[in-house]
Order: C-alpha cells, then sequence, then structure tokens
C-alpha cells in the first residue's frame, strides 16, 4: 500500500514574467490584507502609547511612552512602504 504525497506547499505566487505579483491579486474582494492588518495594529499600538504619555507628568516614563510611539509610527511608515512597492 503506498503513503498518499503530503500536500504541496504554498507559495508567492508570480506572475508569467516571473514577477511576484501584487499583494491585493491574493487577498480575496473584501478582506484586509495582511499589511493591512499589520498597519492596523501599529496604529493602535502608537495611538494606546500617546495617550498614555499625555496621562503621565513630565518625567522619564512619559518620555518613553513618546519615544514608543515614535517608534510605532516608524513601523507604520516601514509597512506602507512595502505595501505601495508590492502594489507597483
Amino acid at each position: 500500500m503506498s503513503t498518499p504525497d503530503p500536500p504541496a506547499r504554498s507559495s508567492p505566487r508570480r506572475s508569467s514574467g516571473g514577477a511576484l505579483r501584487r499583494v491585493s491579486d491574493r487577498t480575496p474582494p473584501g478582506r484586509p490584507t495582511a499589511y493591512e492588518i499589520a498597519i492596523g495594529h501599529e496604529t493602535r499600538t502608537r495611538a494606546f502609547f500617546e495617550k498614555k504619555a499625555k496621562e503621565l507628568p513630565e518625567g522619564p516614563e512619559r518620555e518613553l511612552f513618546r519615544e514608543l510611539a515614535a517608534e510605532e509610527e516608524e513601523h507604520i511608515a516601514l509597512l506602507e512602504s512595502e505595501r505601495a512597492k508590492l502594489n507597483r
């Protein structure tokens, strides 16, 4: 009795020219892409850190929350840039 072959691993789809297809081509209509989900998460996290910074008095804790919010902003910019590259 033979053992069935394991299912093929999924890989990024390539167009006939060999380039990776746009993210939107691989995402079913009406569903957010991984980039949109990640950007949303980073945006909510940035808002949390900004809110906490405003609630604290001046000092090291407030500065830490400001720095964390700024890092989240960098993450958002990076994700948006990468998403734009894939959607060209």
